[in-house]
């Protein structure tokens, strides 16, 4: 979902970016409501006339950090084509694409790591404990049996190469 927030002719504003991309808009014509919006639901892009901007800074940083998910773009929006505002958009809407699926695959890495270190550590235990004296039959007999276990598992976190 995109949010517009704009004084100038929203609904032609409205109906070039509707028309260029097929996803739902809301306008706000002043940054109060913007700020309303935002704290209801989330953005793909922020759409902010450069004008409102510079006349109200304080507004804008509080809407922008509302909306830091978002992909925020700032136009002249009484002077930008339709077509220019699309092409914008666009682009918009496949950085903020790119952006989450680096931090999504950086996720992943990170749990993917910290997962493979915690069965480390576990197989470790397993060892100290089959391999300490004194340790009854029964004991060493679930030691081993866990590091088989735990071996089994960390063998599925062999990195696949969407992760390398």
């Amino acid at each position: 979902m995109i949010l517009l927030v704009t004084p100038v002719q929203p609904e032609a504003l409205l109906f070039a970016i509707q028309k260029v991309i097929q996803e739902p808009v809301e306008i706000a014509l002043t940054f109060e409501a913007a700020l309303d919006h935002a704290r209801q639901r989330e953005y793909s892009v922020v759409i902010l006339d450069h004008d409102l901007a510079e006349a109200e800074p304080v507004a804008t940083e509080a809407l922008l950090g509302l909306t830091a998910a978002a992909f925020p773009l700032q136009l002249r929006l009484a002077l930008t084509s339709a077509e220019r505002l699309g092409r914008e958009i666009r682009s918009a809407l496949r950085r903020r694409q790119l952006e989450l699926r680096s931090m999504e695959q950086s996720a992943v890495r990170s749990l993917h790591a910290e997962l493979r270190d915690m069965l480390t550590a576990m197989l470790l235990q397993c060892d100290l404990m089959a391999d300490s004296a004194g340790v009854s039959p029964e004991v060493r007999d679930t030691a081993q049996a866990m590091q088989q276990i735990v071996g089994r598992v960390r063998s599925r976190l062999v990195p696949y190469p969407a992760l390398v």
